[in-house]
């Protein structure tokens, strides 16, 4: 570890790229809960840990963001199921954030946070991995060109990339929002993780709430209602069948609508989401069941788990936008292809549907 009286830095810290994906600030947490306990953290068991593993949303509106929409806080059941107290922090000015991610690089931990680093806009999530006390610089690892000292943004004096603001998933449900200004999540003293037996209960719990959520409705964008789990499934296989895409694209907006009718967004974000999740827990359900006799019966769910990973992934293939895949754009207008979608969709929820009654069997045996 380097430092000074200017400020510290962490050494050692991976530095590979985070990006702006749906599950970004999970992959920040991952390297941070790793860097913090030096033990190696598998990025498949810390998505079901947190409840994302079993996670879908859509939106009334196909709005360009819904993938930000979450019924659960991710981020800190994650980091409190691998034995840190985890908050979020969102300091009012940038001394504030100084002396937050000073005391914990001091303690030896890095500092997840979204939008920081100047020259990048709000969707990034990187780390913060040393400070300076006499000027507005972090060092970060997660950003392209690796481990480096960047000015924060909004805060270093320059105003071209507006102010240090970031996308924060998972809290729309609790705050309202998924813009916040200096998005940090602060690991804080290990508190010891819970017993394995206790850990993966409470995973359990959270993957039967994230499918049973209900919708939830925002008065500003023009009004969105936000569909999670077994319903934006539901909202999905049902609505892509019948709407008019072309009335619906052609239509005047309510004048503060922000990014309605993006249909290949929200159907493919919502198919990697479907894809990435129930693929890991595909991948931890049968090591839990070998390990646990009273998860045995969770070896009933791979079959489904697995059904849902290949209809997400035709799914995503149809829907990914066309100067990824060098193909044509998928034709929303084209009710053949909606209905495509919209089997495959079904699929899914069926499957989810089927996983959560072996969930909740496991759950009810051992309450």
């Amino acid at each position: 570890m380097g430092g000074g009286s200017a400020g510290r830095s962490l050494q050692a810290v991976w530095d590979g790229e985070i990006g702006i994906g749906w599950d970004a600030a999970q992959r920040a947490l991952a390297t941070a809960i790793q860097h913090s306990t030096r033990t190696p953290v598998d990025f498949d068991e810390l998505l079901v840990m947190s409840g994302d593993a079993f996670a879908a949303m859509s939106s009334d509106v196909y709005q360009d963001v819904t993938y930000l929409a979450g019924a659960i806080d991710v981020m800190t059941q994650a980091s409190r199921a691998y034995g840190f107290s985890g908050q979020w922090r969102f300091p009012d000015s940038f001394e504030e954030a100084l002396g937050e991610v000073g005391g914990e690089i001091d303690a030896g931990r890095p500092v997840p946070a979204g939008g920081a680093a100047q020259p990048y806009g709000c969707p990034p999530w990187g780390l913060v991995t040393g400070y300076c006390s006499q000027e507005p610089l972090f060092c970060f690892a997660g950003y392209p060109g690796g481990l480096r000292w960047m000015p924060v943004r909004g805060d270093c004096g320059r105003q071209d990339t507006g102010p240090w603001n970031g996308r924060v998933r998972g809290l729309l449900t609790q705050q309202g929002r998924f813009w916040f200004d200096r998005p940090l999540f602060i690991l804080g003293p290990p508190t010891g993780p819970p017993t394995a037996p206790a850990q993966r209960r409470h995973a359990l719990e959270l993957a039967r709430s994230a499918m049973q959520a209900g919708p939830h409705r925002i008065d500003y964008w023009g009004g969105v209602t936000y569909y999670f789990g077994l319903s934006a499934l539901e909202h999905l296989s049902e609505d892509l069948r019948h709407i008019d895409a072309t009335r619906l694209l052609d239509q005047p907006l309510p004048a503060d609508a922000y990014d309605w009718y993006e249909f290949d967004e929200v159907i493919s974000s919502c198919a990697q989401i479907v894809m990435r999740g129930r693929g890991a827990a595909l991948r931890v359900f049968p090591r839990w069941a070998r390990e646990d006799t009273h998860l045995a019966p969770l070896a009933q769910a791979l079959g489904p788990l697995e059904s849902s990973v290949q209809a997400a992934q035709a799914i995503y293939s149809a829907a990914t936008p066309a100067w990824l895949w060098e193909q044509s754009p998928a034709d929303i207008a084209d009710p053949a292809w909606r209905e495509d979608v919209a089997d495959h969709f079904s699929r899914i929820l069926d499957n989810d549907r089927t996983c959560a009654r072996v969930i909740t069997g496991v759950l009810d045996v051992r309450s």
